[in-house]
């Protein structure tokens, strides 16, 4: 693919039209509706009340069909937010925010990376080595077998096109055939030196995703594991109702316990709860009475 400077400019200006498209778009949120016989409808901020989801209303209308995929059985809404209209002491007004300024800080003009407000020509000519970095790709070809390794900014593994030159160099490879067309490139070499550069970037790049995607599936099984999750229960059924006979103490706690040991429920992450909740079998009674028992 071939690709003149006057089209990488129209790129440059569909990008900054999108960006400030995006940065004057109306922000929404998801709000999610939980019933209990206790305490009656309970509603928190996806995915959690301390880092609420702040978007667009199609990305927000996104966050929902995606929730609904799993095993998630409340209400869900898009609701336009409004910080303007919120009280002061309002608990949630911080952290939708934060959840505000953050979107705005990320979705930032990164074309002015000096930050003066204008675009300069040499700001403009950067990102068009950007994005023509990132149109360029490479096909490695196993010139025995066919087999094609693709490298580039916008393949899968995400290898800039630049670093096929480092692999040769460094890996002592021996080109084939070397042909470049536009963006677009392709390198043949012999099977072995396929696989020495297959091994190399497995090494450095594959394995290591890998290793990372591991370790945090194993950390979500640990913290969503059932044992951990009830004795975590526990404990902060054990704190709620300490904390109300402190600030109640002609209370009685038994009178309250259940509808604090759904209090406690939501103190959790989202995934959290549904766990807790299929470990009594989505029976909110007795996960009530398992809380109210550790007070």
């Amino acid at each position: 693919m071939k690709i003149t400077k006057g089209r990488l400019q129209q790129i440059i200006q569909e990008e900054l039209s999108y960006v400030l498209m995006e940065s004057a778009e109306d922000m929404y949120v998801v709000r999610v509706t939980s019933s209990s016989p206790f305490s009656g409808a309970v509603t928190s901020y996806w995915p959690s009340n301390d880092k609420p989801f702040v978007g667009s209303k199609a990305a927000a209308e996104e966050q929902v069909m995606k929730a609904k995929e799993g095993r998630f059985s409340r209400d869900w809404r898009v609701v336009k937010l409004d910080l303007g209209s919120m009280r002061a002491d309002d608990p949630m007004r911080a952290p939708l925010a934060d959840a505000v300024k953050e979107r705005a800080h990320s979705a930032d003009n990164d074309l002015d990376t000096d930050n003066d407000g204008m675009i300069s020509a040499g700001e403009l000519e950067k990102e068009l080595e950007d994005i023509k970095d990132d149109l360029d790709t490479v096909d490695i070809v196993d010139v025995e077998t066919g087999e094609v390794l693709y490298i580039g900014a916008g393949t899968q593994r995400g290898i800039p096109a630049a670093k096929v030159d480092d692999f040769i160099r460094d890996l002592k490879l021996s080109v084939r055939g070397d042909d470049k067309d536009g963006t677009e490139r392709s390198i043949e070499l012999s099977k072995t030196d396929f696989e020495k550069l297959e091994d190399h970037i497995d090494k450095v790049y594959d394995r290591p995703e890998r290793e990372k995607a591991a370790a945090s599936r194993k950390a979500d099984q640990e913290r969503l594991d059932p044992r951990r999750l009830k004795d975590e229960l526990s404990r902060r059924a054990k704190i709620a109702g300490e904390e109300y006979m402190a600030d109640n103490p002609d209370g009685n706690l038994d009178d309250v316990a259940l509808d604090l040991g759904m209090a406690v429920l939501y103190s959790f992450e989202r995934d959290e709860q549904e766990e807790l909740l299929y470990a009594f079998d989505d029976d909110e009674y007795q996960l009530s009475l398992y809380a109210a028992e550790s007070m």
